[in-house]
C-alpha cells in the first residue's frame, strides 16, 4: 500500500472512531436525561410558586430602582420580619408561645419554617451585592454582644418581598414530599395577602432608604 493510500485509510479510521465516540455521548447524555413524568403532580412540584400581589411586586421593583441609584434600605428596620410576623399570629389571635388548635400550629410553623429560609439563604440569594458593607458592618456590631445574628430581626417587608421569589425554588430542593407543598402553600399565600393589606404600616418608601 502506497503511502498516500495508507493516509487515507488512516483517515477514514480517524472518522469513524469520531463518529463512534460521538454516538457514545449522545447516548449517555440520553440516559441521564430526567425520565418524563405522566404524573402531573410531580410537573406542579417544580413548577411551585406564590403569587405575589402587585402591590409588592411594586416595593420589589421600586427597590431595584433605589438601589440602582446608589440608595440602601435603612436598618435596622421599622418593623423587622420577626415583628411582622408577631403581628398577623396577634391578627389571628394565635398566641406564639401558648396553647394552640393543630390549625394554629400549623399556621405558625409553615411561616416559620419560611422565616428560617430567609435567614438561611439572606446573604447568598437575597442581598444585593451593594449591600454586603452594611451587613458585614451590622453582623460585627451585634457580635460584640455575642448574640446570634438572624437578619429577620433587623431586615424588615422590602427584603421578605424580595424572598417570595427565591424560597419556592428553595424549597422544591428540599421538601421532595408533594403534599407539603400543599399544606405550605395557602398558608404562605394568606400571609403574603396580609403583608400586601397592610404594607403602609411596614413600609415608606421615602423613608426606608439613605443614600450610601
Amino acid at each position: 500500500m502506497s503511502a498516500e493510500s495508507s493516509k487515507i485509510v488512516e483517515k477514514k479510521i480517524e472518522a469513524a472512531r469520531k463518529k463512534k465516540g460521538n454516538e457514545e455521548v449522545e447516548k449517555s447524555r440520553k440516559n441521564i436525561q430526567p425520565m418524563p413524568s405522566s404524573s402531573s403532580s410531580v410537573e406542579e412540584k417544580w413548577q411551585w410558586k406564590l403569587e405575589i400581589p402587585n402591590g409588592l411586586k411594586k416595593i420589589v421593583l421600586d427597590d431595584q430602582k433605589m438601589i440602582e441609584e446608589g440608595r440602601l434600605v435603612k436598618i435596622p428596620a421599622q418593623f423587622s420580619v420577626e415583628a411582622m410576623f408577631e403581628k398577623y399570629l396577634e391578627s389571628l389571635q394565635i398566641n406564639r408561645n401558648g396553647p394552640k388548635t393543630g390549625e394554629e400550629q400549623l399556621t405558625q410553623h409553615h411561616i416559620e419554617m419560611i422565616i428560617d429560609y430567609f435567614n438561611l439563604y439572606f446573604r447568598s440569594k437575597i442581598l444585593y451585592k451593594a449591600e454586603q458593607g452594611q451587613y458585614k458592618k451590622l453582623r460585627k456590631e451585634e457580635k460584640k454582644d455575642h448574640s446570634r445574628f438572624l437578619p429577620s430581626e433587623h431586615y424588615g417587608l422590602i427584603h421578605l418581598a424580595r424572598s417570595f421569589d427565591v424560597i419556592p425554588s428553595v424549597l422544591e430542593l428540599k421538601l421532595s414530599d408533594e403534599k407539603h407543598f400543599k399544606n405550605i402553600t395557602p398558608v404562605v399565600q394568606k400571609f403574603i395577602e396580609w403583608l400586601d393589606d397592610n404594607k403602609e404600616m411596614f413600609y415608606n418608601k421615602n423613608k426606608s432608604y439613605m443614600k450610601c
